[in-house]
């Protein structure tokens, strides 16, 4: 009888004292939470990877933008400067008069300091220069165009001061007849100039805009 008693305490479980002893968690909830913590990680990521690729689309379509928007401010400039110096009176006057370059030089070289642009080249009917920014040009054939245009124009195209938008205007005398050209030009670089300061405003917005 004795021994049978001590045989069933020896097969019973010790009950918790309470002292350095916790009971471990069911498995099945510890499962479960690392399940839900899983997922919460890839849908936090998938949410990151979206965003960045939405940032990252719309640097790319405001880079390009601001790049367009420059291109056509040095369009728009270039432009105004070649119509005022080919409609002023004094233009048709020297380009008709004995010492064209003598008169014209001067007054590009003032147009380019005042107006921030690279080139400014009167010449001929013919296509010979009578201004240049490098005076070794002058009195050679322009590597554009050569007889007047009809009308006002812009082309991009290979100049002596690199690839550049370069507006064309003819100077007209009183019968209508185009005694030669001016053109001025803006250089490729200056525009991609003009947008590359753009993008640290616009780095920093998409990077605030990721943070968030």
């Amino acid at each position: 009888m004795f021994a049978q008693t001590r045989r069933s305490e020896a097969r019973r479980p010790r009950e918790d004292d309470g002292e350095g002893v916790t009971p471990a968690p069911p498995v099945g909830r510890l499962r479960s939470l690392f399940r839900v913590r899983s997922v919460a990680g890839q849908v936090f990521l998938l949410q990151v990877v979206v965003v960045l690729l939405i940032t990252v689309a719309a640097l790319v379509a405001l880079v390009v933008q601001a790049r367009d928007e420059s291109a056509a401010v040095v369009r728009q400039r270039s432009m105004d400067v070649a119509e005022t110096l080919a409609y002023d009176p004094g233009t048709l006057k020297a380009m008709t008069g004995p010492h064209p370059t003598a008169v014209l030089q001067p007054v590009a070289e003032k147009i380019m300091k005042g107006t921030d642009v690279d080139l400014v080249v009167v010449f001929s009917k013919d296509g010979v220069r009578y201004t240049h920014p490098d005076p070794a040009f002058i009195g050679k054939p322009v590597l554009g165009p050569r007889t007047p245009p009809r009308s006002a124009v812009t082309r991009t195209l290979e100049t002596t001061q690199g690839r550049a938008v370069v507006s064309y205007v003819p100077v007209t005398g009183a019968d209508g007849t185009a005694v030669g050209t001016v053109a001025v030009g803006i250089t490729v670089e200056r525009v991609t100039g003009m947008a590359a300061r753009q993008l640290p405003l616009l780095l920093g917005a998409g990077a605030g805009v990721l943070v968030l």
